[in-house]
């Protein structure tokens, strides 16, 4: 056996091994996860081959099973042609907060509507309409079936997003605190148990948050040149 094929194999024994000792929605999530780490109660995960930048991924009991409120930051910034200053970009982006409803029989039909004003902003609709009228992000929607859904733009000044574990999604606007880091943060909620299509559920929320902050991004650019 040549150096490089037990090399490859050792690295792949200690990934086993890494994974075998993660939590159950360490193991969900696998094949995104670059690396994680506890946070209160919460999993900061440092998400691998996705177009955010964090993840966490945060227990909730709901009656008689336990959901999870998963988290993904966009550090927008990094995705702009120019320099723009953290208080510019929060005072076009703050009135764009947009929460998931839902209607009809076991509240199937699902649809996005503008979030609580912010400092005094009343809500634009123009997210939550830019994401209704998105066919791909519609059709992962009714697939992942969250049982909530916010998206909303804040700054975390200079914490990591990691130190905003304990954050609920109804204060998620109040966290702008001045000058700081400009994230859009899409979080949604959902049971998840194991079986034959735990995998394939996982993937369908991993591409829901890409295809959310590829929009995102969109918008923030039109909004700004």
């Amino acid at each position: 056996m040549s150096t490089q094929s037990r090399t490859e194999g050792n690295e792949d024994s200690l990934k086993k091994r890494f994974f075998q000792r993660a939590p159950f929605i360490i193991r969900v999530f696998e094949k995104y996860v670059e690396s994680w780490s506890s946070v209160a109660d919460s999993l900061y995960v440092k998400p691998k081959n996705v177009k955010f930048n964090h993840l966490l991924l945060r227990p909730k009991a709901f009656l008689f099973e336990t959901k999870w409120q998963i988290t993904a930051f966009c550090e927008i910034a990094e995705h702009l042609e120019k320099d723009v200053s953290p208080e510019r970009l929060y005072e076009r982006l703050r009135g764009m907060s947009c929460v998931l409803e839902s209607k009809g029989l076991l509240g199937r039909k699902k649809y996005f509507v503008p979030g609580s004003s912010v400092d005094g902003v009343e809500a634009s609709d123009e997210l939550s309409r830019a994401l209704n009228e998105n066919r791909d992000i519609m059709k992962l929607v009714r697939s992942v079936m969250p049982d909530e859904m916010i998206i909303a733009p804040s700054s975390i000044m200079r914490e990591h997003p990691s130190k905003r574990a304990e954050t609920s999604a109804h204060d998620v606007d109040s966290l702008h605190e001045g000058p700081g880091r400009i994230v859009w943060i899409i979080r949604l909620t959902r049971g998840i148990q194991r079986g034959l299509r735990t995998s394939r559920k996982a993937d369908q929320i991993i591409e829901l948050l890409d295809k959310i902050t590829e929009l995102l991004v969109e918008k923030t650019r039109e909004l700004l040149y």
